[in-house]
């Protein structure tokens, strides 16, 4: 007989840059309001080294639903 998983599992980035790392995470799962800062900061960064126009409130729904839709199956 085979185990089969009861719900789904996301993977993200987790930190940053420095600390690479993949944390499983549920389906249903809502990022704090940490991690979203953490990565607005990281979109932002990459707009500002690149010259590419955005505002905050951009840059923090893009990481809203990066963090929330991120869906390769976990390890």
């Amino acid at each position: 007989m085979t185990k089969t998983k009861t719900r789904k599992e996301k993977k993200i980035l987790a930190g940053n840059a420095e600390e690479e790392k993949l944390i499983a995470m549920p389906n249903n799962y809502i990022p704090a309001e940490e991690e979203v800062r953490r990565k607005a900061n990281e979109i932002y960064n990459f707009r500002k080294e690149f010259y590419i126009e955005g505002t905050p409130e951009d840059d923090w729904y893009q990481a809203e639903e990066l963090l929330r839709d991120y869906s390769e199956p976990a390890v």
